[in-house]
């Protein structure tokens, strides 16, 4: 069962908007792995990996779920805590740039990651008669829809329910988060929708994302 979890901490907020650290916690969602085993997935040394794991232990994102012994040594076994996490409205009050930053930073990403596609693009295949297609995985689309309230949260937890490839959909969008908004019944209003997406190890390819770094213990994240 999906839990709810309000974020109150900008600590918090930090780590589960960083790319890498979500590259961590989706790979534990379908197997319990090693770091050693999370190390191989994603191509980086295992040592560059303890800090964010720990971090995210740290914070309960991410749950020990079994251990293996080799020799005099255990190895931890990693999953990912089902949990959907809300940000707190006292949180965003107290200080929404600082909140809200995180979000900007994964928006920019896609923007540069999408003219840095189109331009390497476009290097590539500027002589040629059938273009190619576009190298690096990032897009972003927009639309517009009249709807109540209601209709527009149903939108929302179906979107949610597709990305988190959840099927229960009533635990991946807690009744919750619906009232957090004013009741306005039937009546309906112009609802924009925006989204963009791409893939991180793109991103991290293109040198726009960071990738895993020993030197990161020493920053202050």
């Amino acid at each position: 069962m999906v839990r709810l979890q309000r974020v109150t901490d900008l600590e918090l907020m930090k780590l589960i908007s960083d790319p890498r650290r979500s590259q961590i916690m989706n790979l534990c969602t379908q197997e319990a792995l090693s770091v050693k085993e999370l190390a191989i997935k994603l191509g980086e040394e295992p040592s560059r990996l303890y800090y964010h794991v720990n971090k995210l232990v740290d914070h309960e994102l991410l749950e020990v779920a079994d251990t293996r012994q080799h020799g005099n040594l255990t190895e931890k076994l990693y999953r990912t805590n089902n949990v959907t996490y809300n940000i707190d409205l006292s949180l965003l009050a107290e200080a929404p740039q600082r909140v809200l930053a995180g979000i900007q930073q994964s928006v920019k990403y896609g923007f540069d990651m999408i003219e840095k596609n189109v331009s390497l693009w476009k290097e590539e295949n500027e002589d040629e008669e059938k273009p190619g297609r576009l190298p690096y995985h990032v897009t972003i689309n927009s639309g517009t829809n009249r709807l109540t309230k209601e209709e527009w949260l149903n939108s929302l937890q179906h979107g949610c329910t597709f990305w988190q490839d959840n099927k229960d959909e009533q635990e991946t969008w807690p009744e919750e988060i619906g009232r957090l908004f004013e009741d306005t019944g039937d009546e309906k209003g112009t609802y924009q929708y925006v989204l963009i997406s791409y893939r991180i190890e793109d991103g991290q390819k293109l040198g726009i994302i960071p990738s895993f770094s020993e030197k990161d213990e020493e920053k202050n994240d």
